[in-house]
């Protein structure tokens, strides 16, 4: 393929667009910063919804599709209620809804919370999921296990000693929030908490918090409208979009860091506001707002908020902080007007096609995949004695470093960290979005042939 189109493509894809807007920058620069940089308004007017949430209807439908698509069936005593030819998805589900999960994330059947059998009689009659969750969650009970089947986000107070019941407009503002960001930074990791904060506890945040990265909401999120609840809730879900691989966040990168213009004390410093291990350098101070000076996590959140609901706003206020944003976390996709709804992030397939030139291109063997191996030996051990046979970590490392160097190429710059639409939360691993260009029959035997060799 010629790489002057190529080139010319992606150039197009990562530019930074309309240079027009940073003069309107200029003009408003000395403007007061809202507490929070995404409105009920912006909310409200925005039309692109990445999801089948929202009418009880559709997310029944989806609910069922999980058991139609299901072959085997499994029956099941979960906390006395007895299931019968169901889906095994929809039983792990109810587990997870109905079990306490522990410190550490583990779910914690020992001390179980609640006897549901004798709070909830009615579960003698049901031997299906969707019946038992009805009992248990009322009239909520398609959205709590639609948010978990969908999303692994759990918000059943059953399973969080801390929690208390969502109502349905805080459960629709959750569902609102995590349908109007894009399908890759959907997903959150394994039985994700996403709780309502019991007001029993002793714990009283100041007015201002409406909630915590840990994505537990106080009782001044709920006194909004839906469409500020759906804003707040974006901002927490936002705080995921910084998790990449072996447990690195983006909002600590070095990237973030000079994007956003935050530098790290050394040593760490505390004052009367208490501990403060970052301060701000740039000396024009353009925050995107007064929440998001507090420290570069927020700054994060808050960034990718308005980078999803107001990117022509973020744009002319902070386009390094914008330019991070489309590269990183969005993969490409923009917002620059309310109606943009763009699903596949150009940078899959800029990177994916980069990847196949590479491993298409025989002499990509003799120079950078010698650096590749290098990298991956420990795992190009475990490949079988006739070298026949490449195991799954082998091919995982391989992949990941080749889209690596397809990555630096699209972006034309070393990366630190992983740009989001490459990690799977779930799994925490690279996602099979970009699998797939790198597991082609000549490609494994070329790397066997490598192995083979006695190079490593």
């Amino acid at each position: 393929m010629p790489k002057g189109p190529q080139l010319l493509s992606l150039q197009k894809i990562f530019s930074l667009t309309p240079i027009l807007l940073l003069c309107s920058a200029m003009a408003s620069a000395a403007t007061t910063l809202p507490w929070f940089s995404v409105t009920a308004q912006d909310i409200a007017q925005n039309t692109c919804r990445y999801g089948f949430g929202s009418t009880e209807r559709l997310r029944q439908e989806q609910i069922y599709s999980v058991h139609q698509k299901e072959f085997e069936r499994s029956d099941a005593d979960i906390y006395g209620v007895h299931f019968s030819d169901e889906s095994p998805e929809l039983l792990s589900r109810f587990l997870q809804l109905t079990t306490k999960v522990g410190p550490f994330g583990d779910l914690d059947e020992v001390h179980q919370i609640a006897d549901f059998t004798k709070l909830f009689p009615q579960l003698h009659q049901c031997d299906k999921v969707d019946c038992a969750t009805s009992v248990i969650f009322g009239s909520n009970w398609s959205t709590v296990l639609y948010l978990l089947l969908k999303f692994d986000i759990n918000t059943s107070h059953w399973a969080y000693p801390n929690a208390v019941a969502m109502t349905s407009i805080e459960l629709a503002a959750i569902l609102k929030a995590v349908e109007l960001a894009p399908p890759h930074l959907q997903k959150m990791k394994t039985n994700k908490k996403v709780i309502r904060f019991s007001k029993l506890l002793n714990f009283r945040p100041s007015k201002k918090i409406i909630a915590n990265s840990s994505i537990e909401f106080y009782d001044p999120w709920s006194t909004n409208d839906l469409n500020q609840m759906a804003a707040n809730a974006y901002h927490e879900l936002a705080h995921n979009f910084s998790e990449t691989f072996n447990d690195k966040t983006l909002h600590e990168s070095e990237a973030w860091l000079q994007a956003s213009s935050w530098q790290a004390q050394t040593p760490a410093t505390s004052s009367k506001q208490g501990f403060k291990p970052f301060k701000f350098i740039n000396s024009e101070k353009n925050f995107v707002s007064e929440y998001g000076s507090k420290n570069p996590s927020e700054d994060f959140a808050e960034t990718a908020t308005e980078y999803r609901f107001a990117g022509s706003s973020l744009l002319a206020k902070s386009p390094s902080r914008y330019k991070f944003m489309k590269k990183y976390v969005y993969g490409g996709i923009e917002y620059l007007n309310s109606s943009s709804c763009e699903t596949q992030p150009p940078l899959v397939n800029a990177v994916k096609n980069i990847a196949k030139l590479k491993i298409e291109n025989p002499s990509y063997f003799k120079s950078q995949l010698t650096e590749i191996i290098e990298l991956c030996k420990n795992d190009l051990k475990h490949v079988s004695a006739d070298h026949k046979v490449l195991f799954y970590p082998a091919r995982k490392c391989l992949n990941r470093e080749i889209l690596r160097q397809a990555t630096e190429e699209v972006f034309a710059e070393t990366i630190e960290v992983w740009p989001r639409i490459f990690f799977d939360p779930a799994s925490e691993q690279i996602s099979e979005l970009l699998m797939e260009p790198l597991s082609t029959p000549d490609f494994l035997n070329t790397m066997l042939n490598f192995k083979a060799k006695p190079r490593l």
